[in-house]
């Protein structure tokens, strides 16, 4: 925050249509990175305050005798809006009174301010950027001060700035894989902007690169809607056009990235207290998580496919912890030397024994970790079913600097603007619409990632990266399901499949519990597929699969599918019972 004392409550305040509420509120949350929201007279900054039956009261004090500098925006509609001629009134007596340095005039389509003639001068706003009209703001009002032009507005040098550039610290990764896609996608960033010019017709079109990520990344959240239909509209645009393959891959993948920069201003960051790598959030889905994550943690979100309706990050890993588990630091740190060193000789081993890591082990994850981190500047967080202590997993998080999740129904305060069942809702929208665009070459196997070796398929499966892991602090079954159940990690074909038979027909049990036909319907369905399958001499792993991620994913969208949620998490980890040669 400046330095400066100020006798008066408000450094700027806002008259303006509502028409023009898009341009004025980018207008005021850039000013209030500034000042702080209680410095700027926005009546979005003030809801609590303004819903006052004594409003139009007290409002033409605040403008009169409470703000230095009264920023005034005409447009078509001014003159209609009765807090407009409210306001108006306030402003043009200062003028008659000789104060109109405290008045600055704006203004769209040429308009003049009532009973000034054409007399006056305006900031005309038509081929303005919010940034350039705060810019403007910020240098009259240091002029007034009898300060240099720059005094304010000059974000090199400004001590208010030290706060803003750690939340540009946090989108710089992000922002950076955002302009390298656009620039190879020159198709998608030209129709990102015949879609600005078509829809948001009163404010200038980005003409670069830069222009358009740092119009999505300074968003205000009740404007990432509009920018969710706009990358929508623009792949429905380009899913017409002959485009070659490789031209769709870099399309969703730019796409991809700008809905990503957009999302990330749903997250309010005031509502994290810095250090804190323990959160709640509102949802269990690893890509809401990774969204959340990376607007508090910072790094790069870079969507991939999945089997199931919402895309996944690759370093976002869901992990079941039991309830009754101890040494969960050590679980903790198995799981993840498991899911990132897949391939390792021994991966699968840890996976199922309780013992630590040793020294070298250890050291291997760290490095590991910090390389995620530090080089590919990936976002990277767990996501905690089935163990609720926040402490027992505080020293893992700090140790790492990892955040730790746990999703809790009670989680409603990190997200801005859009809630979490619709944040979820508009990512499905979004990926239907990349799936379509993308060639069928694109989900081919990718290369192994760094730190892993090449080995055959020793008969365990663990669904990572970006999948579950099930910790077990016991001394042999990943499952724990019972003293009798052992998954083999040799070339065996004895399998025994009862922990997932048992598992299966829980689901069942609790799909029977539901209330709504509807919804045992389509449980049912999927969830038949599954036992099905199990049931053959032979059965498909991936089909299995799939059906119970589609039995998860339709347990997360409805109330009360908590329970069917927790079963399928216990359940797909257990998949690995079946041998590779099925």
């Amino acid at each position: 925050m400046s330095s400066e004392t100020n006798v008066k409550r408000f450094r700027i305040a806002f008259s303006f249509a509502g028409e023009k509420r898009d341009f004025v509120s980018k207008t005021a949350q850039i000013l209030a990175q500034r000042f702080g929201e209680e410095k700027i007279l926005y009546d979005k900054f003030h809801e609590a305050e303004f819903a006052d039956a004594d409003l139009a009261f007290n409002l033409p004090e605040l403008y009169k005798n409470e703000t230095d500098l009264i920023v005034a925006v005409f447009s078509r509609d001014y003159e209609q809006k009765e807090w407009c001629g409210l306001e108006w009134r306030v402003v043009f007596s200062l003028i008659k009174e000789n104060q109109s340095k405290r008045i600055l005039l704006s203004r769209f389509n040429l308009m003049d301010g009532k009973g000034l003639f054409g007399l006056a001068g305006f900031i005309d706003l038509d081929d303005k950027t919010p940034q350039q009209f705060a810019t403007l703001i910020l240098q009259r009002l240091a002029i007034n001060e009898g300060k240099p032009k720059n005094h304010y507005s000059n974000l090199d040098i400004d001590e208010a700035t030290q706060t803003k550039s750690i939340t540009n610290q946090l989108d710089v990764q992000h922002k950076n894989l955002a302009a390298k896609s656009l620039k190879n996608a020159p198709h998608f960033f030209q129709a990102l902007q015949q879609d600005f010019a078509n829809e948001q017709t009163t404010e200038h079109i980005p003409g670069s690169i830069k222009e358009m990520v740092d119009y999505f990344s300074t968003c205000v959240p009740d404007q990432v809607q509009e920018l969710f239909y706009m990358v929508r509209r623009a792949l429905k645009a380009l899913a017409e056009d002959e485009l070659d393959d490789s031209a769709r891959k870099q399309t969703t993948e730019a796409a991809s990235a700008m809905y990503c920069l957009a999302a990330i201003r749903l997250v309010d960051r005031a509502a994290h207290e810095p250090g804190n790598t323990i959160l709640q959030v509102p949802r269990s889905e690893n890509v809401i998580c990774a969204i959340i994550a990376t607007a508090l943690f910072g790094g790069k979100l870079r969507l991939q496919s999945t089997e199931n309706q919402l895309p996944s990050v690759e370093y976002v890993f869901e992990i079941q912890v039991p309830a009754s588990g101890d040494h969960i630091q050590l679980s903790f740190e198995r799981a993840l030397y498991t899911v990132l060193f897949e391939n390792a000789k021994d991966a699968g081993v840890k996976a199922l024994d309780n013992q630590p890591l040793t020294t070298v082990e250890l050291e291997a994850l760290g490095s590991r970790l910090d390389d995620i981190k530090q080089v590919e500047r990936d976002c990277l967080a767990l996501i905690i079913h089935g163990y609720a202590s926040h402490d027992s997993a505080r020293p893992f998080a700090q140790h790492y600097q990892i955040p730790v999740m746990f999703p809790s129904n009670q989680a409603t305060n990190l997200l801005l603007g859009m809630g979490a069942d619709r944040l979820r809702g508009e990512i499905s929208e979004f990926w239907k619409r990349v799936n379509g665009m993308r060639s069928s070459d694109v989900n081919s196997v990718p290369p192994n990632k760094p730190g892993t070796e090449n080995m055959t398929n020793s008969g365990i499966n663990i669904n990572a990266p970006g999948g579950t892991v099930v910790l077990s602090t016991g001394a042999h079954s990943a499952a724990q399901a019972g003293t009798h159940n052992t998954a083999n990690i040799d070339q065996q074909q004895s399998v025994d499949l009862s922990p997932l038979t048992t598992k299966l027909n829980e689901l069942q049990a609790a799909i029977a519990e539901l209330s709504s036909a509807k919804a045992k319907d389509t449980f049912t369905g999927h969830l038949q597929t599954a036992q099905t399958e199990l049931a053959k001499p032979k059965p498909d792993k991936n089909l299995i699969k799939k059906s119970l991620e589609s039995v998860k994913d339709v347990g997360d969208a409805i109330e009360g599918g908590e329970k069917i949620v927790e079963l399928c998490i216990k359940a797909l980890p257990l998949l690995a019972l079946l041998p590779a040669v099925f």
